[in-house]
């Protein structure tokens, strides 16, 4: 006779959690809500505890034992604690997909738990997420799957405890997008490209006689990146893989042709379809702890120095905020967004800001020496994925950003620059070097012939930085201002080819047509000339605040000067506009108040106080 005991919140609260659990033939014990669960002692052949959705089992000590199951679903949390306790965790294979599903799974305490059969982590806009504390341990038996879809993919968090044994990892490809990928994989040991080959085509030289699929012309689809050999186009610097056994080391980024999913017609033959959606799966043993990935500089000018790191967890990753000591001083990186331009495109970001990749991705960076790029669990992260948001760069204090768009949707390039009292004219540790597109490409450039994507420079009245733009194929553009923060100043954009200047403000879209005339392109058709703003200073001063002593040593006082009572909120911000402090003052009922700064460095600051009609923002110097 089957036997069913449904646990309230208000029953577990009554019986002590140190009592012992024993779940026998043909029992059932069902979990309605967040509980903490009896130690196990034992599971008998047809015992099952079912979790029920967001529902949490908290399971504290004991042992698992016997050929019972575990039964969850995608919003169901498993946690294993205790102080030596371990066991064997069987799950409900019922129905593959729905009944061997778990949310959370959670060890904690000196815990080892060994999954006996298939587990699915779930995937989805809330996805799921593996977390194993400092002292326990979980056995995988390869039985250990991260789901990913449209939505979101599961992960294993900060982790500081012991993960052996195999796991498979996907990652979703959306549908749409004939295109590159730049991928890696979060495994201890190399991958081989067979890995690959199970879910979608790789094609390369010899064809079926090295392993690879057939096409009318063997083009490859699989590349590996050499910074040695990057001159700075588009197609330096890559190799193509000649054999389907080669292998994806441990932090090696690859570029890879996603043409959609195996399963999917004529993705071989010259029709192109659109390609349906492909998920990958690859399995290994994860990486856990630092991971130190080495970065090479053995080419020759500006171009030296770049390397294709891969992201080598299986969780997303915020690279933006890795601690310069981590990155050898690298102050931007570059992602590929396939969803950019038809072919895709770069996007270059300054470090210092989040800004979160997914697992099995990769990017540029430009190291100006030989040197680890390294990884902590702490660089793990939960938030939504950047790249997929398309963010733009962070740092929008004295910046301008422009993007490049047309028929107002198509996004294709983008370019920052920023006002910096300390910075050169020519290239300096902040300025990010272009990363070259197949299609189009938005950068300043200097005598020195140095391209870039993001540009620090002192800007004063009449300073003119001029633009280039190149395309692959004619079209009609558009210049969009994406931020425009330059107080004391207007800055116009000169159009030398049509011989018209434009006032850039907040809202400016700038259209424009590139022909088979020279001029219409290259680097000698776009400035930015910057021109004394007439009302910058009464704006800067428009809240009429004092900012005093100017230069100060350990704190700055703000006095309010007229009638505004109030409360404001402030912001701090280095020359690079990043915030380093934010609050509010209460002029209510006092018209100074002090801030301190002991702990900034020498140079110049700014503070932005805004009532959320007027800002004032204003210089001083530590």
């Amino acid at each position: 006779m089957k036997i069913i005991y449904l646990i309230t919140l208000t029953l577990f609260m009554q019986i002590a959690a140190t009592a012992q659990l024993r779940i026998n033939s043909g029992e059932e014990i069902f979990v309605s809500g967040t509980e903490n669960l009896y130690t196990i002692e034992s599971f008998s052949n047809a015992g099952k505890l079912s979790i029920a959705a967001g529902g949490t089992a908290t399971l504290n000590g004991g042992s698992a034992s016997g050929a019972g199951t575990i039964k969850g679903s995608s919003t169901s949390n498993l946690s294993i604690g205790g102080t030596g306790s371990s066991g064997t965790y069987n799950f409900d294979q019922t129905t593959l997909g729905t009944t061997n599903v778990l949310k959370n799974l959670t060890l904690t305490g000196t815990a080892t738990a060994n999954l006996g059969n298939a587990l699915n982590i779930t995937a989805g806009a809330s996805p799921g997420n593996v977390l194993v504390g400092s002292g326990a341990t979980l056995v995988t038996g390869g039985n250990l799957i991260l789901k990913s879809d449209s939505a979101g993919t599961a992960s294993i968090g900060n982790s500081a405890g012991t993960i052996s044994g195999n796991v498979t990892v996907e990652t979703f490809i959306p549908s749409g997008k004939r295109a590159f990928r730049l991928m890696g994989h979060p495994f201890s040991g190399a991958l081989a490209l067979t890995s690959l080959k199970d879910n979608i085509h790789i094609t390369g030289t010899g064809g079926t006689t090295n392993g690879f699929d057939s096409t009318l012309s063997n083009n490859p689809s699989a590349f590996s990146f050499n910074e040695a050999t990057f001159n700075g186009t588009t197609n330096s610097g890559w190799s193509a893989f000649t054999n389907i056994s080669n292998t994806i080391e441990v932090g090696q980024g690859v570029r890879i042709l996603v043409r959609g999913p195996r399963t999917q017609s004529n993705l071989l033959d010259d029709t192109r379809p659109t390609p349906q959606a492909a998920t990958l799966d690859f399995t290994g043993a994860v990486k856990q702890g630092d991971v130190n990935v080495a970065m090479t500089f053995t080419g020759v000018g500006i171009n030296a120095g770049w390397n294709l790191i891969a992201n080598p967890y299986a969780s997303k990753v915020d690279i933006g905020s890795i601690v310069s000591g981590n990155r050898n001083g690298i102050n931007s990186f570059a992602v590929w967004a396939p969803n950019n331009g038809t072919r895709g495109a770069y996007v270059t970001t300054s470090f210092g800001s989040a800004y979160i990749i997914p697992a099995s991705s990769a990017f540029f960076v430009q190291t100006g020496s030989a040197a680890n790029f390294t990884f902590t669990e702490a660089n793990k992260s939960s938030a939504a994925v950047s790249v997929v948001l398309l963010k733009t760069d962070p740092f929008k204090l004295n910046a301008l950003q422009l993007n490049v768009v047309s028929d107002d949707t198509l996004f294709w390039d983008q370019f920052v620059l920023r006002n910096r009292e300390d910075a050169l004219e020519t290239k300096d540790a902040m300025d990010a070097n272009k990363m070259e597109n197949p299609d189009v490409n938005f950068y300043s450039t200097t005598n020195n012939n140095d391209r870039f994507a993001i540009d620090h420079r002192p800007l004063t009245t009449n300073s003119v930085v001029n633009l280039g733009f190149t395309t692959s194929s004619d079209y009609h553009f558009t210049f969009k201002v994406a931020n425009l923060d330059m107080p004391g100043y207007d800055v116009y954009l000169v159009d030398k080819f049509l011989n018209k200047q434009t006032l850039l403000s907040s809202s400016t879209a700038y259209n424009f047509i590139t022909t088979a005339d020279a001029n219409s392109k290259g680097s000698n058709r776009f400035q930015l000339v910057f021109a004394k703003n007439a009302n910058g200073v009464n704006e800067m001063n428009a809240l009429n605040f004092i900012v005093y002593p100017n230069p100060a040593s350990s704190e700055i006082n703000i006095s309010l000067s007229n009638a505004n009572r109030g409360i404001y909120q402030f912001g701090l911000y280095n020359q690079l506009g990043q915030e380093l402090k934010a609050g509010s003052f209460n002029f209510n009922t006092n018209s100074a108040q002090s801030l301190n700064i002991e702990e900034l460095g020498m140079g110049v600051y700014f503070i932005k106080i805004t009532n959320g009609h007027q800002t004032q923002t204003t210089k001083f110097i530590k």
